[in-house]
């Protein structure tokens, strides 16, 4: 595990090794991204890649397509959603 370097806000720079995280916290960030990963596994294949794809290719007003991804998996349904 590394930690990012954020300048200027939002400007990334490089990382450090290592990490300055405890470890309660580097248990805590493996279960959560083990949870996580238990959810996108689920899906399986590169279906966020597909739809940050779509996002760009959609018109305007489109349901945002990642956002739909997260409520299918995580809860097994679709947001209300309007096509403008």
């Amino acid at each position: 595990m590394a930690d990012q370097v954020i300048v200027d806000g939002n400007r990334f720079i490089g990382s450090k090794f290592p990490s300055a995280v405890n470890d309660e916290q580097r248990t805590k960030l493996y279960d959560y991204t083990t949870e996580v990963g238990k959810m996108d596994g689920r899906k399986k294949g590169t279906t966020l890649e597909f739809c940050f794809t779509l996002v760009k290719s959609l018109p305007g007003g489109s349901p945002m397509l990642p956002a739909l991804e997260n409520y299918e998996v995580a809860e097994n349904r679709f947001p209300h959603t309007s096509w403008k």
